[in-house]
């Protein structure tokens, strides 16, 4: 069986839950559709779940893509503690806007492993690609996080960036 869920949002007990309904096996394919990290408590065993369970295949989401870029400044020694001096004003600043925005979780449970758990997490979501095509009931479809910015048919999926899938709303009036 194929499933799609998005905006996790380091909501791990839900997700459980949602897996033990559903009787999730290694057979099924799970599709996460984007947000898997920020707002929730646990985003980073979210992570840590789909890393590990056979037949999960992640989408970048925005709060991805910024957690990616914002957690790859950070410097092994890094702790909650020594942050501020860890980065540079610029990084700090964007780190403060997502910290606002949802990151709060996420930057203190990723400073709560290991420096190797780190590069690990930062690899798993680097790995996260800006969309995934799935077949189903013979039809195909582009799985995106948020929608296809700039759409235009001669324009192939692969020269769009993950701004225009992950970043844009879904203009639920046009046909893709």
């Amino acid at each position: 069986m194929k499933y799609m869920i998005s905006d996790i949002h380091g909501c791990y007990e839900e997700y459980q839950r949602l897996l033990e309904k559903i009787a999730f096996s290694e057979k099924d394919e799970l599709y996460v559709l984007g947000d898997a990290v920020d707002r929730g408590p646990e985003p980073i065993r979210v992570l840590q779940d789909m890393m590990e369970r056979p037949g999960v295949y992640p989408v970048m989401g925005n709060h991805d893509y910024v957690a990616l870029r914002i957690l790859g400044t950070f410097r092994d020694e890094a702790t909650a503690d020594n942050l501020g001096s860890s980065l540079t004003r610029q990084d700090l600043l964007s780190c403060m806007y997502w910290i606002r925005d949802g990151g709060r979780t996420t930057v203190k449970s990723f400073l709560a492993l290991e420096p190797e758990r780190r590069r690990e997490i930062l690899r798993y979501l680097e790995s996260f690609p800006a969309y995934r095509e799935a077949f189903a009931g013979g039809k195909r479809y582009v799985l995106v996080h948020g929608g296809i910015e700039h759409f235009d048919r001669s324009r192939s999926l692969a020269s769009y960036d993950v701004q225009e899938l992950a970043f844009c709303r879904a203009d639920y009036d046009r046909r893709y």
